[in-house]
């Protein structure tokens, strides 16, 4: 049992990464013109800046 419990969490892990490969790379072709660069500045953009450490 618990093997089949480890070999269905390890295929469902594998799936997501193909299914958010996919996201990534139909918001790349259909917003950013396939332009990696592009969509990597608006991701940095985006991102809220770091807390400093006190």
């Amino acid at each position: 049992m618990t093997e089949a419990l480890l070999f269905l969490s390890h295929f469902m892990g594998d799936i997501h990464q193909v299914w958010d490969r996919e996201i990534v790379l139909t918001a790349l072709a259909d917003y950013y013109e396939k332009n990696l660069d592009s969509l990597q500045e608006e991701g940095e953009e985006l991102q809220p800046p770091a807390k400093k450490r006190k």
